[in-house]
């Protein structure tokens, strides 16, 4: 029985469908986390990979994660996060696709089943083994991680902290009895971050499209979270400098329904996974979730207080003029 329109609402199918605002979102994090990469912004970590900060071990050795939720030496995380899991990026050298780790010296492919078997959380940087190894096991992977980490609000929730020192292995924060940072990797935000933020204020009286519809301007915020001044005044000049872009959105909804995010339940990379500019493609390519046409525009930045010593902060405010059909 079909229900008159005039007791529906229009413009969506399903309450459980991403709206405006978190397509929105969903779509500027993707379009700079991607762009930042195109510039470079990862860096990769083998067996010769060190840091100032860690004079013992390699950065791609693991350390294990007491985490109550698994068993003793279920878990094993990497010193930043999250992963690269993107190929094909415009850059010489590209980020490292996870082959295998090694355990003990015997290396295990990505192919490994059973009770040797694992999966990777590219979101959170970790190892996960069906049960626990013997916690002084030498577990190492090479991999890639972001240089910036790019985030919507609702996956960086202002209750989770600011993570600073995230490189510094030397540092207090990292308790030396379990090889792990002392708050779980789910409830900070290793830095710097650029959390993605639309907001309430959302215009649609603007003139209507050649073909019917109209222009509507969705406003947000880049909230730039650093650790010096540096990092701080990169990403605001990059973000900045994009004044006037055009960015084609692609349909969230469309994609989760066709069961081809990239990323599956447990934040492995899907078989086959395709990355941004696929997603953002004519519609005629295969595996393309085009569907709107945008522009940033009114661009600006102010200088946000810092809530604590030590943490340099920017946010860029801006405003996404999107082409919306007759609804």
């Amino acid at each position: 029985m079909t229900e008159a329109t005039y007791v529906s609402l229009k413009g969506f199918s399903s309450v459980n469908d991403s709206l405006f605002s978190t397509c929105y979102e969903i779509n500027l994090c993707e379009w700079l986390k991607w762009g930042l990469l195109g510039k470079g912004g990862y860096f990769n970590i083998n067996n010769s990979s060190s840091g100032a900060y860690s004079p013992t071990a390699p950065l791609s050795q693991l350390r294990y994660v007491a985490d109550s939720r698994y068993s003793s030496g279920q878990v094993w995380e990497t010193y930043r996060a999250p992963l690269v899991w993107e190929s094909g990026i415009e850059q010489s050298v590209q980020p490292i696709a996870i082959s295998g780790i090694t355990v003990n010296n015997t290396f295990l492919p990505r192919s490994t089943t059973g009770a040797s078997g694992y999966t990777i959380d590219y979101n959170l940087g970790r190892v996960i083994f069906p049960t626990g190894i013997s916690t002084t096991s030498t577990v190492s992977m090479n991999y890639s991680h972001y240089w910036a980490n790019v985030f919507t609000s609702r996956n960086a929730p202002w209750l989770q902290r600011a993570f600073a020192w995230a490189s510094r292995t030397d540092h207090d924060h990292y308790s030396t009895q379990s090889g792990h940072h002392s708050f779980f990797r789910d409830n900070r935000i290793e830095l710097p971050s650029v959390i993605v933020e639309v907001i309430p204020r959302y215009d649609a009286t603007k003139g209507e499209c050649l073909g019917g519809g109209r222009y509507v301007r969705q406003d947000f915020f880049f909230h730039i979270w650093a650790e010096n001044s540096w990092e701080r005044n990169q990403l605001k000049d990059i973000i900045l400098l994009q004044e006037g872009k055009l960015i084609y959105l692609f349909d969230i909804n469309n994609m989760e329904r066709s069961g081809l995010l990239p990323l599956n339940s447990n934040c492995d990379i899907r078989y086959g996974a395709t990355t941004y500019p696929t997603w953002v493609a004519p519609p005629t390519q295969s595996g393309s979730f085009r569907y709107r046409c945008s522009y940033l525009e009114n661009l600006n930045s102010v200088e946000i207080l810092s809530p604590q010593e030590g943490l340099w902060t920017a946010t860029v405010r801006g405003s996404l003029m999107v082409e919306v059909p007759n609804i």
